[in-house]
């Protein structure tokens, strides 16, 4: 995995700053919109997967990300192993590949609250809980693990997107990490 730049989510206002890149990362990729003619948002394309594709895909890994530290913070082991992950992004490559954009903008924007309030409501006593990210193998911790899953592995598509459409995704082109 990536090095990266964790913040500690102790207080209110890091966690609300936190929550500020969240929103940020999300509409520079729904931003993409309007970079990618509409004409191609359900071409394939970056590593087999359309504009549409990983929007849906983003959307629905946020559900299981949030399930994922939900079980870690109860102390249950996530089911998925490395090789589940991939059969999961495999199958959503295909369901998602026509997906209707607004069908993503309007699910992407309208589970901010519900994570946001998420966020806000963690104990920090649950932080140091740990748990295993399947696709990496990596051991994060619970405080880890949100930011992971709901910043990182966006600006990660974010940038790879930029990357196949020619962009160029330099640090300063996306939303800070951390």
């Amino acid at each position: 995995m990536v090095q990266r730049d964790f913040r500690f989510l102790d207080d209110e206002d890091d966690r609300l700053q936190f929550i500020a890149r969240m929103r940020e990362v999300r509409e520079a990729f729904i931003a993409m919109r309007s970079v990618v003619p509409e004409a191609r948002w359900y071409e394939v394309r970056d590593e087999g997967w359309s504009l549409a594709a990983i929007m849906g895909h983003l959307q629905w890994m946020d559900r299981l990300h949030l399930l994922q530290v939900q079980l870690a913070i109860w102390n249950l082991p996530f089911p998925f192993s490395a090789r589940t992950w991939e059969r999961v992004a495999g199958w959503q490559q295909r369901i998602f590949q026509r997906r209707l954009m607004k069908s993503s903008v309007d699910g992407i924007r309208g589970a901010l609250p519900d994570q946001e309030a998420f966020i806000l409501q963690m104990a920090v006593d649950d932080f140091s809980k740990r748990l295993t990210y399947a696709p990496t193998g990596q051991v994060l911790t619970v405080e880890q693990a949100v930011q992971e899953f709901l910043l990182f592995f966006w600006q990660d598509r974010l940038r790879a997107l930029r990357i196949a459409e020619g962009l160029h995704s330099t640090p300063g082109d996306l939303p800070r990490q951390g």
